[in-house]
């Protein structure tokens, strides 16, 4: 339904797909001579990358699909939100987090970052933090602060903390 051709080496296309009254919108490129089909895929509010979406929201590349969250600052200090993957419904209300946070002030070469895991209790509406990755590579497993001074590499914890290991 639109296009831009410079002079067949950079061009850029939308077409539309109507079928059973579906309508699918679809975006190609082609650089330098060489084309790029399926760049962008919109379908009954689904989005594809790279491909004609299978799922509501589908990348994919010959080497590999990637995503990135970027926090739109150029240094982060401690406690900063890197980025995140909110699961919820439609109404805004969050059931669990996966959580990129900064684990101390970020410097040239120095970005240590934490994985913090939240969920929420069944009856509940509270967020809790149910595990950390921290950036040494230790893992607390239960909700709470770190345990201070003590550094293994796997902290249970919790009212009744156990840990099981069967081989």
């Amino acid at each position: 339904i639109w296009s831009y051709d410079n002079d067949g080496n950079y061009q850029l296309s939308l077409t539309q797909d109507v079928s059973s009254g579906l309508v699918k919108h679809t975006f190609d490129l082609t650089n330098a001579g060489t084309a790029y089909n399926d760049n962008l895929v919109l379908d009954r509010g689904s989005v594809g990358i790279g491909v004609a979406p299978l799922k509501q929201f589908h990348l994919q590349r010959t080497d590999g699909a990637e995503m990135r969250f970027s926090a739109n600052a150029t240094d982060l200090n401690n406690n900063d939100n890197i980025g995140m993957i909110q699961f919820s419904n439609n109404n805004d209300a969050t059931g669990a987090i996966i959580k990129a946070v900064a684990a101390g002030n970020w410097a040239t070469n120095d970005y240590p970052t934490d994985i913090v895991f939240f969920t929420t209790k069944d009856g509940g509406s509270d967020l809790n933090k149910v595990m950390t990755m921290a950036a040494e590579g230790n893992v607390q497993v239960g909700g709470g602060s770190d345990t201070p001074g003590f550094t293994p590499s796997l902290v249970v914890m919790g009212s009744q903390p156990s840990l099981g290991l069967r081989g």
